[in-house]
């Protein structure tokens, strides 16, 4: 074997380490909203209030498209996608992409998975 293949097999060891790492805390996170919702009761598809400004948002079947005026904020998706339109721009957000706001807009917004 060459130095070559060991680096390549070292970094692509490391990369898949870490992917597994990621999915671990991705799991741990859906894990802890579920038994937060199960502590409230709090039906699908409701929000629910964790701490203050702290909110957990759950829906269990892609959703219509509601419009509304957000507030800044920082959006982390555990499982699925959503997908929010301001004007003619769409943004979608999933367990590997957030979604921030930072002023007041006018969105539609939507699950989509």
């Amino acid at each position: 074997m060459t130095a070559m293949t060991t680096v390549t097999t070292n970094q692509e060891t490391t990369v898949e380490r870490e992917a597994q790492q990621v999915q671990a805390l991705r799991e741990e996170l859906v894990e802890r909203i579920a038994r937060a919702y199960h502590r409230s009761s709090a039906p699908a598809g409701d929000s629910m209030a964790v701490l203050k400004d702290l909110w957990f948002n759950r829906a269990s079947a892609p959703t219509v498209l509601a419009h509304s005026v957000s507030a800044a904020m920082f959006c982390v998706v555990a499982q699925g996608s959503k997908e929010v339109l301001l004007g003619d721009e769409r943004y979608q957000y999933d367990p590997m992409r957030y979604l921030l706001v930072a002023a007041e807009l006018p969105l539609a917004a939507r699950v989509i998975e």
